[in-house]
């Protein structure tokens, strides 16, 4: 009977320390959204890709290594993976066709269709086919992010908006 005492006790204490994690105040919340919306509408932020979402017969995957988009006001640098089936062949093709660099690109941003959430849509302009960009941002920091390429299936990523460069 006294280990189940012993037991209870345990059980309380450790859920009393989970519910005392720290939070972030109202005020920490508000300067991260007014943060986050400042960066978009400024072209001045970096997606952060944590998981892919094929289309076709390839499986959806968290990402092991470090990939990611950074927008700037003059360039877009890209550094994504690709898997899925290409319509035509690459130029070359030990290069990966969402690993690049754009200095001609067109930028629009709207609030998307629920409060919180912003939808940026970025077409390359300099790429020999047409890319391009849809990012999806929700208020938290999460994003999600489709890549419409001409020549290849659709691909999406899941990921977050980096708020402190």
């Amino acid at each position: 009977m006294k280990k189940v005492h012993y037991l209870f006790i345990l059980s309380l204490i450790l859920v009393f320390i989970a519910s005392c994690g720290t939070q972030k105040s109202a005020t920490e919340l508000a300067e991260e959204r007014r943060m986050l919306i400042e960066k978009i509408e400024n072209q001045q932020f970096k997606f952060i890709a944590n998981y892919v979402i094929p289309m076709g017969n390839f499986r959806s995957r968290y990402l092991t290594s470090s990939y990611d988009v950074k927008v700037t006001k003059d360039t877009i640098y890209s550094h994504l993976p690709y898997f899925g089936v290409a319509y035509e062949a690459p130029w070359n093709p030990s290069e990966s066709p969402l690993v690049f660099n754009s200095l001609d690109f067109d930028y629009s941003v709207s609030q998307g269709n629920r409060r919180g959430r912003w939808d940026v849509t970025i077409k390359m302009n300099d790429r020999f086919r047409p890319i391009m960009y849809i990012f999806s941002i929700f208020e938290n920091g999460k994003a999600d992010l489709v890549v419409w390429d001409a020549s290849r299936q659709t691909i999406s990523f899941r990921g977050e908006i980096e708020i402190n460069p």
